[in-house]
């Protein structure tokens, strides 16, 4: 599968808008950053952490990462 190529701030906020799809904004947290391409060819990670609000049996948000590194990629440009 070929990805999107986009720059870190539209990555940003695909991941804040996927999220909010299944969680409210202020309940969860990201940082994302570059990385050599994994063995899946994503070249970039990201961490998601509850900050607020209780744990719920709903998981989907752990699957917004795995979704949005197969489709996007980030540009080379380093900032």
């Amino acid at each position: 599968m070929t990805r999107a190529v986009v720059d870190l701030d539209t990555l940003d906020q695909l991941i804040h808008d996927e999220l909010a799809k299944v969680e409210p904004a202020s309940e969860v947290g990201f940082a994302v950053w570059r990385q050599e391409p994994d063995e899946s060819g994503a070249n970039w990670n990201a961490y998601l952490r509850r900050c607020r609000g209780k744990d719920s049996a709903d998981t989907r948000w752990w699957d917004v990462l795995p979704r949005l590194g197969a489709a996007y990629g980030l540009n080379d440009e380093k900032r």
